[in-house]
C-alpha cells in the first residue's frame, strides 16, 4: 500500500509503524505513507516517491529515526548532523523542551551560517530519537500537529 486515507467513521485514525516502532493518531481524511523507515503525513494525496510541496493551507509532516553522528542532540543541531557543514556551525537561537508521555519534544530554532533560520523538531525517549519536520512551518494546522506529536507512543 503506497498510502492510506483516514477512515471516515472517527475523528482520528490510529496508525502503527512497524519500521519506526511507534503508534500515532492523525486526523480523519489525512493520508499516511509509511515506508523506507519514514512516515509521511499529509492532508492532501501524495506519497514518499513524490516531491509534492504543500499548497495554500495544506501541510506535510515527516517522521523518521534521527541519524545521530554527534555526542549530543545539541551538537547534532550545531554541526548539522554528520558533518555536512564541515567547518561551519549553526547557531541555536532557541531551544524549547516539552515533556510528553512518550518523551521529550524538543524544538530548536536555528540559524544557518548563511543567515537563514529554520526549526528542527525531535521526540526523544530514553533510548530512541525521532526527527520530525513539517512544511510549511508554521502552518494553519498547528493544533493538529500538536495532537499528532502528543499521540506518538514508542512500541517495542
Amino acid at each position: 500500500i503506497v498510502y492510506t486515507q483516514g477512515a471516515r467513521q472517527s475523528a482520528v485514525v490510529q496508525h502503527v509503524s512497524q519500521d519506526l516502532k511507534i503508534s500515532l493518531s492523525y486526523p480523519r481524511g489525512w493520508y499516511v505513507d509509511d515506508r523506507y523507515h519514514s512516515i509521511l503525513l499529509t492532508d492532501y494525496k501524495t506519497n514518499l516517491n513524490r516531491d509534492d510541496k504543500p499548497a495554500g493551507s495544506q501541510i506535510k509532516i515527516m517522521l523518521s529515526n534521527a541519524s545521530l553522528c554527534q555526542e549530543s542532540l545539541d551538537q547534532e543541531v550545531l554541526l548539522g548532523g554528520c558533518g555536512e557543514g564541515k567547518n561551519t556551525k549553526n547557531q541555536i537561537l532557541d531551544k524549547n523542551v516539552k515533556n510528553l508521555q512518550s518523551g521529550a519534544f524538543i524544538k530548536y530554532k536555528i540559524k544557518y551560517p548563511i543567515g537563514q533560520e529554520d526549526i528542527w523538531y525531535y521526540l526523544q525517549s530514553p533510548n530512541r530519537i525521532l526527527q520530525i519536520s513539517k512544511e510549511p512551518d508554521p502552518s494553519q494546522h498547528e493544533k493538529e500537529f500538536e495532537k499528532i506529536i502528543n499521540s506518538i507512543k514508542f512500541i517495542q
